[in-house]
């Protein structure tokens, strides 16, 4: 995990901003005259982002799923949709802008390698994983 850091300082007022992910975390602080330190946090999602599946490989069943993280930048839309080695559409997941966990339990599925892909505005990318029956 990388972090940035940029402080800035202009009569006794500070900025700090940190880029982790692609999550913009913005403090802003300032010292008033009693010594007293008054700040403001924000955290705004800059970019979409497509997590990897956990379990994986994983079994199918009642108890058994893998779940995927998902973030979708504000102010867009996206879809996951999870395919088979043949390239069939198996499962799609519509989402809206913000953090989502999918949970996929591949009880309809057959043993194998399967394909998830995030498709946004800005962002198009595909991960694999294992369904174990």
């Amino acid at each position: 995990m990388r972090t940035i850091v940029f402080i800035t300082m202009l009569f006794l007022t500070a900025s700090i901003f940190s880029l982790t992910g692609f999550a913009v975390s913005e403090v802003n602080a300032t010292l008033d005259n009693t010594g007293t330190l008054n700040d403001d946090h924000t955290t705004s999602v800059v970019g979409s982002l497509l997590g990897n599946a956990y379990p994986n490989p994983f079994r199918s069943g009642v108890s058994n799923s893998t779940n995927i993280n998902v973030t979708i930048k504000a102010g867009e839309t996206g879809t996951v949709t999870i395919f088979n080695i043949k390239g069939q559409t198996v499962k799609t997941f519509p989402l809206k802008a913000g953090e989502h966990t999918l949970t996929w339990d591949g009880k309809d599925s057959s043993s194998g390698i399967y394909f998830y892909k995030l498709i946004t505005p800005s962002i198009h990318t595909t991960k694999k994983l294992v369904l174990l029956k």
